[in-house]
């Protein structure tokens, strides 16, 4: 029912990327796009609904969306927590496994989760106090087009959603830890330490929203098809 979407409740971050980093949820935390510089920035490019500059592509080089070192993206400080986003991936193997969105170094044991393109799937993972093992893990393969993608941690279930309807699932096993204050978060590659940038992302992201409680499945269909 509407009385139990309200998709502003426990919104930590929403990036509709229309040409630009902005965060508009209430606690502005608004990212920059590539390095501050005007370098290694996504290509501003059509949404799923024809609108021009509306979202980014990623091109598998080192472009992306830095949204910072801020805590409230240790998603393993919250008892549930939900990531939505429109993607439309290139359907290839992407080397390494292209990130969509995650928090995650690999260079300093600082693994915390990753939403990525993995061997011709959706893929989340979501490590163990900041190790490469163990993990909890969802995957869907990949459909052609644009494809909304949700992500869920609900009881101690891990749940992945694609256009609106539940595709994977996994008891939660691991702890999320955030091992290091200066862990980014990032749109279309990960940190891999300093200022380096890897596990590039190739085609377009949209609309990423990032959430510090379960969104329902009332919630997760508003999304899918918006």
């Amino acid at each position: 029912s509407e009385a139990d979407v309200n998709l502003e409740s426990g919104l930590i971050g929403y990036y509709k990327l229309d040409n630009n980093a902005e965060d508009s949820g209430v606690n502005g935390l608004n990212g920059i796009l590539g390095d501050g510089s005007g370098n290694n920035i996504p290509t501003a490019t059509t949404d799923r609904n024809g609108q021009a500059n509306a979202a980014y592509e990623f091109d598998g080089s080192i472009k992306y969306v830095d949204l910072t070192e801020n805590t409230l993206f240790d998603l393993g400080d919250y008892t549930g927590f939900s990531i939505s986003t429109w993607v439309d991936p290139e359907e290839v193997v992407q080397a390494r496994g292209g990130i969509i969105v995650g928090k995650y170094i690999s260079a300093s044991d600082n693994r915390m989760y990753l939403l990525r393109v993995l061997d011709g799937d959706i893929n989340f993972r979501m490590f163990e106090e900041g190790k490469d093992q163990p993990f909890d893990e969802v995957k869907s393969p990949l459909q052609a087009g644009w494809m909304h993608v949700a992500v869920v941690l609900d009881n101690d279930v891990l749940t992945l959603y694609i256009d609106g309807i539940a595709v994977s699932s996994t008891t939660r096993t691991v702890n999320i830890k955030d091992n290091s204050p200066t862990a980014k978060t990032v749109i279309g590659a990960s940190h891999f330490s300093n200022n380096l940038f890897d596990n590039n992302y190739e085609g377009k992201i949209d609309d990423v929203r990032i959430y510090n409680r379960p969104l329902n499945t009332a919630e997760i269909s508003v999304l899918a098809n918006e």
